[in-house]
């Protein structure tokens, strides 16, 4: 029979044996990564850019300026050129960029990596050169633009993007005179002369007008014969009318014995009226505007 004493030199061996098995290990070998090629860079996104309408100004109500604030977001590490490469408008519909002409206007078009800028951009616009309008009745332009922007950076890469904008500001025209009278003072057929010529402003327009001022000169038969400036406060109302009179004193003496002899027998002669006069029009663009006028009738006194 075994006894205990006999099983201790076996246990400590057993026991040694399991606290070499539980030694701690030491750290895995470190691996070297396999040698993998480089992948070619790829191009950065390209820049975010928007077109917002802004403000317009005329020079009378053929001529404006309108003006845009081009915002450009640069996301590379490369800085940015701009360009126009092409353009096209819209107005009321109807596409033709005659009379036109787009820029951006500023001196430095860059820019920076990672960094945004605003330009202004301008659309100069002359009505007298746009193809003859078809709604002669509008009463606002609206103008849609669109650029075709251009991007050139300092690494040589190049990008474009498309960009668009509306304008919609109201139309102004010019009121309309027409000569609706003229007469002479009874009993004063030579000599000195009192003319009255009866004058009817029609305004075309969706908003009141005032005449502050006339200029006039005053010819019979293709002579001159007076000249003369009132200035009035005339108010014209929207899509209405409004009627004033130019009162002239003519010396007859300066004038040719066949003009006196007409007037005398009462025939017919040819007036003319022309001159220039200042419309005020209440509008941010454009609060007022000169226009000349040259009007003929011909009249039995």
């Amino acid at each position: 029979m075994i006894t205990f004493k006999f099983l201790i030199p076996f246990l400590g061996l057993a026991l040694c044996g399991l606290c070499l098995t539980c030694k701690t290990k030491g750290p895995p070998p470190e691996v070297t990564p396999l040698s993998m090629p480089i992948a070619p860079a790829v191009k950065g996104e390209n820049p975010a850019a928007r077109l917002v309408f802004e403000r317009v100004e005329a020079e009378d109500v053929e001529q404006f300026a309108l003006y845009f604030i081009l915002e450009v977001e640069n996301p590379r590490s490369a800085e940015v050129d701009l360009a126009i490469r092409e353009w096209r408008i819209q107005i009321n519909n109807r596409e033709s960029n005659e009379g036109a002409a787009l820029s951006i206007d500023s001196d430095h078009k860059r820019v920076a990596a990672t960094g945004s800028a605003r330009f202004p951009l301008r659309l100069d616009l002359d009505m007298n050169k746009f193809s003859p309008f078809d709604e002669e009745g509008a009463a606002e332009y609206r103008t849609a633009l669109q650029v075709d922007l251009g991007f050139a950076f300092a690494t040589g890469d190049t990008a474009g993007t498309l960009i668009s904008a509306e304008a919609v500001f109201p139309r102004i025209r010019e009121p309309e005179f027409v000569i609706t009278s003229i007469a002479v003072s009874k009993g004063e057929r030579t000599a000195n002369t009192h003319f009255r010529v009866s004058l009817q402003i029609d305004n075309p327009n969706v908003f009141p007008l005032e005449l502050s001022s006339l200029t006039y000169s005053f010819y019979g038969d293709g002579h001159f014969w007076a000249d003369g400036k009132n200035d009035i406060f005339l108010q014209i109302p929207a899509n209405s009318s409004a009627e004033t009179q130019v009162f002239l004193l003519i010396n007859f003496i300066d004038i040719s014995r066949n003009l006196q002899d007409k007037l005398i027998a009462l025939k017919r002669v040819h007036y003319r009226l022309t001159g220039e006069t200042t419309i005020l029009t209440n509008i941010v663009y454009l609060p007022e505007f000169h226009m000349d006028f040259d009007l003929s009738r011909e009249s039995d006194l």
